[in-house]
């Protein structure tokens, strides 16, 4: 039976007789159409035909010599028949139908698709500003103006779309990237030690190398000058630029304690409920206190829709509060060391972004039930970092320069 038979509505016969397969042939030379045959006994069969061949159907069973011991109606047809009486049924759903075909022209659900470092709540509150908040009429604005607003009101935004679909707006943003700082090669700079150990090699496209390989250098010392003296000329002034590869070592400790604490549930669960309408929460539940101690909290929300056929401002809220007590229990040193080990790797990686650890180890020791882990790695990577030259350096070359000057001019003369 399709939905279509459904709609048309059919009726059961159940016919009895010396041969009932004389009427299914009867009906089938006559072109009417039936199905769902089932025998229930040699003599007994019951079928369906569409309710328009029911009396036909009855007519050739007692020319056929069957009774008709039973005519069922079926379907959409007799169904709303019965419902005719009930006025008050059907103007409720009159009245459901007609609140949902208003409430699909309001905005009752935001949703956002590709924020990283923005968050959820600055694009809905942007949004919201732009006039497109939770009970907001749709018709009063287009995805477009909303996209350029949202665009224009956060410059993080490089990309957007606003849709809409089923009382639900569904934002989809793409956030600009963040530029490389730029140098500004004009400006004078130094280039000098972030951080001490054994210089390696030295690249200076630009300035003046101040060590050389196989030198140890300390914090702070300079590697390579921006001022670049010259033999028959004025000291340049430049913007140092090069890579100095030195050796470092770390030494990087971490402390655990080997007793730690887990989760025991206690068995007792509390349910608090609550409804949200739109913006507004309605609490089926007084200021009793919870469980004394630790419990977890667990929110559940079940809203009043239909993914992709309607939206209602109706949230049923759940809470449930599950009570535990803290239990001390004794970790394993050998899980304890190898968890310690990999975050204190994990950790020097981070600090050697530009460079790469050649060897690296961890000892551990233990104390009052206290668990130290030293890590001693030694690593190669570029120390250099860019330091711009004050004014009073730059004035200081300048004069030397043209005290230089000065003096070269005497001596001509002379």
């Amino acid at each position: 039976m399709g939905l279509f038979d459904y709609l048309r509505g059919w009726s059961e016969l159940e016919i009895q007789g010396a041969k009932p397969e004389r009427l299914l042939n009867a009906l089938a030379v006559r072109n009417i159409p039936f199905w769902g045959v089932h025998k229930l006994d040699g003599c007994t069969v019951r079928f369906k035909v569409r309710k328009k061949y029911a009396e036909a159907a009855a007519g050739l069973a007692l020319s056929c010599q069957c009774d008709v011991r039973s005519a069922v109606a079926c379907g959409a047809p007799v169904r709303l028949k019965a419902l005719r009486a009930r006025y008050a049924l059907l103007a409720g759903a009159l009245v459901c139908t007609a609140v949902l075909a208003v409430s699909s022209c309001f905005v009752w659900d935001i949703r956002v698709v590709g924020n990283e470092t923005l968050s959820k709540g600055e694009i809905v509150r942007t949004l919201s500003d732009c006039g497109a908040g939770i009970g907001s009429f749709w018709p009063a604005f287009t995805g477009d103006s909303l996209r350029n607003e949202l665009l224009l009101r956060l410059p993080e935004l490089r990309w957007a779309a606003v849709n809409y679909d089923s009382s639900t707006i569904t934002v989809i943003v793409r956030e600009r990237r963040e530029k490389p700082e730029m140098v500004d090669e004009h400006q004078p700079a130094h280039i000098v030690a972030e951080r001490s150990g054994i210089v390696e090699q030295v690249s200076a496209l630009m300035g003046k190398p101040q060590v050389q390989a196989h030198q140890t250098v300390l914090a702070g010392e300079p590697l390579i000058s921006g001022a670049v003296p010259s033999t028959f000329g004025d000291t340049q002034i430049v913007h140092a630029y090069g890579t100095v590869q030195a050796r470092t070592w770390y030494e990087i400790r971490a402390n655990r304690s080997l007793t730690g604490a887990e989760k025991s549930y206690t068995g007792r669960e509390k349910h608090r409920f609550a409804l949200t309408f739109g913006t507004k929460r309605v609490n089926f539940y007084g200021n009793s206190r919870i469980y004394g101690g630790d419990c977890d909290k667990i929110i559940e929300e079940f809203p009043l829709s239909v993914p992709g056929v309607f939206t209602l401002p109706v949230t049923l809220v759940r809470e449930t509060y599950r009570q535990y007590e803290p239990i001390p229990v004794e970790r394993s040193a050998e899980e304890l060391q190898s968890e310690m080990e990999a975050e204190l790797r994990g950790y020097l990686d981070s600090l050697v972004e530009d460079g790469s650890v050649m060897s690296a180890s961890v000892r551990f020791s233990e104390k009052n039930g206290v668990l130290t882990a030293t890590l001693s790695a030694e690593c190669l990577e570029d120390i250099g970092r860019t330091v711009l030259m004050d004014a009073g350096e730059i004035e200081q070359i300048r004069m030397e320069n043209a005290a230089r000057r000065a003096a070269g001019e005497d001596q001509s003369n002379d």
